[in-house]
């Protein structure tokens, strides 16, 4: 009688242990991954200002939609894969992504709307 208790009870410690390291080598990937995600972050400058608006291959349509006087445009990211803007004007906010592969551009109006503009732009 006394045999299987002692097993029980060596094994649930043995779980428990084996389940405590499991968990502090997922604590330490965790950990691992937000500093990635934090370098990536501080690579990325907040504020970068975009190269001028008119070379895009996106502004005719972005003038066409949200007309571009007193535009102002915040740069939140240009990568291999998209380019995403902030678009202000008279505080309305927008938001803009161009997919370069597919070259499709999303317009989305933050504060109405929501999407106003949604297709493949013939880009050369």
């Amino acid at each position: 009688m006394h045999k299987p208790l002692l097993t029980l009870l060596a094994s649930a410690a043995l779980l428990t242990a084996c389940s405590g390291e499991q968990a502090n080598a997922g604590n330490e990937a965790a950990s691992e991954n937000e500093q990635s995600f934090t370098a990536i972050k501080d690579e990325s400058p907040e504020n970068a200002k975009p190269q001028d608006l008119e070379t895009l291959p996106e502004f005719t349509v972005i003038d066409e939609e949200i007309d571009s006087d007193s535009l102002e445009a915040e740069l939140v990211s240009d990568n291999s894969g998209e380019r995403v803007l902030l678009l202000n004007k008279d505080g309305d906010e927008f938001k803009s992504i161009f997919v370069k592969e597919t070259k499709r551009l999303k317009l989305i109006d933050i504060d109405g709307e929501g999407l106003i503009f949604n297709d493949i732009l013939e880009v050369r």
